[in-house]
C-alpha cells in the first residue's frame, strides 16, 4: 500500500512538471573561440612560442518543450569549428652547432553532432526570458586536423597530422530571448564548453580546446 501511494505520488509530481506550455524550435548562429597549448619536454623545443588562440564559427538548431513547471528539455545538433597558426624562429643547438629554424604550427578542430538537454525557463518580462541549460552531447564526433612546417636554410618540409575521437562534451549555455510577435522570437546566448584533443607526439604535447560560444538566435514558439 505505502509502494502504491509513493508510486502515485512522483507520477504526479511528473504530470505536473512535464505539463507542456510551449514547443520551440530555434537557429543558433555566431562565433567560437579556443586555445592551443604547446608544451615539450626538451627545453629548446618549449623555447618555440607555439601557443596560441583559435578562433571561428559555431551553430546549432535546438527543438525543445517548455513545461508549467519552467523545466526546459529536448534535443538537437550542433556544431563548433575553430581553427589557428603560430610562427615562432628559436635557436636549436645539435653537435655544438647552432641553427635557427622557423616552425609554423597552422590546425583546426571541430566539434559535432546531436545533443540533449535540460534546463529551466525564468521569465525576466512577458516578452523576455533566460533559459540556463545543460547541454550533453550524444556521441560527438571531436576532429583535429593540423600541419607543422619547418624551414631552416631556406627549405621547408610540412608533416600533416590528425585526430579524430568520439564523446559526450558537457555544454553550459545561457540563452536569453526576446518575443517579436506571438510565434517568433529574437535571441542571444553565450555557450561554455571546454572541450577538444589532447595528444603527445616525440615528447611533445599538444593541447586543442574549444571554450566557448557567442551566438545569436532565432525561433518560433508553437
Amino acid at each position: 500500500m505505502k509502494k502504491t501511494i509513493l508510486t502515485l505520488f512522483f507520477l504526479s509530481v511528473a504530470s505536473i512538471a512535464f505539463a507542456t506550455e510551449n514547443q520551440k524550435m530555434t537557429l543558433e548562429l555566431g562565433s567560437a573561440s579556443g586555445t592551443m597549448d604547446f608544451k615539450s619536454d626538451d627545453s629548446q623545443v618549449n623555447a618555440f612560442a607555439l601557443s596560441h588562440p583559435m578562433t571561428g564559427s559555431m551553430f546549432a538548431l535546438a527543438y525543445t518543450k517548455t513545461a508549467s513547471s519552467g523545466l526546459i528539455y529536448g534535443a538537437g545538433y550542433h556544431q563548433f569549428s575553430v581553427s589557428g597558426e603560430a610562427t615562432d624562429t628559436s635557436t636549436l643547438t645539435v653537435s655544438g652547432v647552432d641553427y635557427e629554424p622557423t616552425i609554423k604550427l597552422a590546425e583546426t578542430l571541430k566539434i559535432s553532432g546531436i545533443f540533449g538537454l535540460v534546463g529551466y525557463n525564468v521569465d525576466i518580462s512577458e516578452a523576455m526570458s533566460f533559459e540556463p541549460q545543460l547541454r550533453i552531447g550524444l556521441g560527438n564526433a571531436i576532429s583535429y586536423n593540423g600541419d607543422l612546417t619547418v624551414s631552416l636554410l631556406g627549405a621547408s618540409s610540412t608533416s600533416s597530422d590528425s585526430k579524430s575521437l568520439s564523446g559526450s562534451p558537457a555544454i553550459l549555455a545561457f540563452p536569453v530571448s526576446y518575443k517579436i510577435s506571438d510565434t517568433l522570437f529574437l535571441g542571444a546566448s553565450i555557450q561554455l564548453v571546454g572541450t577538444g584533443i589532447e595528444y603527445n607526439s616525440g615528447g611533445t604535447t599538444y593541447t586543442h580546446v574549444i571554450d566557448s560560444g557567442v551566438a545569436f538566435s532565432v525561433g518560433s514558439t508553437f
